[in-house]
């Protein structure tokens, strides 16, 4: 399948899914829209950020994203993706493991960051938050959350970077 054809399909699929709400980031031009993933030969690397477990936090657990630990991963690896699994991670571990992501996707022909767990947009700023969250409070989001942007700068791969991002993107701090 090519780059174009997947971005249009998930652009599609999440539009249903949100009922227009939501809208997939994605260049308005693409570099090569008829890149190939999955091609023979081609080197693909994938890191997994998953928080499931925020027992730390005023927000629910997520046995879901504890099975997409799992399956993600397997469909990655069974896709030709050396992947690498981050599991209720602090935001320093988080940036730890993007830092060496950035370092190994350097080398790869295709990268892909898969994102699940609790999740927000706040003034126009996607992020992903981690399972210590302390209180529902804007304050800490630089501290116990990522952007999605800081995220995707994460993978720096020679033909194509890829963001699958798993989580809501309601803003609890809306009046505040």
């Amino acid at each position: 399948m090519s780059l174009e054809t997947f971005g249009g399909r998930m652009a599609l699929a999440n539009s249903l899914h949100s009922r227009g709400w939501q809208q997939i980031q994605m260049p308005r031009k693409l570099t090569d829209p008829t890149l190939r993933l999955g091609r023979e030969g081609q080197s693909r690397k994938a890191l997994v950020l998953v928080n499931a477990d925020y027992s730390k936090s005023d927000a629910y657990s997520l046995p879901g994203a504890r099975f997409d630990a799992k399956r993600v991963p397997a469909a990655l690896l069974a896709a030709g993706f050396e992947t690498t699994l981050v599991l209720d991670a602090s935001v320093g571990d988080a940036r730890e493991a993007m830092a060496a992501f950035t370092r190994e996707s350097a080398s790869a022909d295709v990268s892909l960051v898969y994102v699940g767990g609790h999740g927000l947009q706040h003034k126009r700023v996607v992020y992903w938050m981690m399972g210590d969250y302390p209180e529902r409070d804007s304050r800490w989001l630089s501290s116990h959350a990522i952007a999605l942007d800081e995220i995707g700068a994460s993978g720096r791969a020679r033909e194509a970077n890829l963001v699958l991002y798993a989580s809501c993107r309601d803003d609890p701090f809306l009046g505040k």
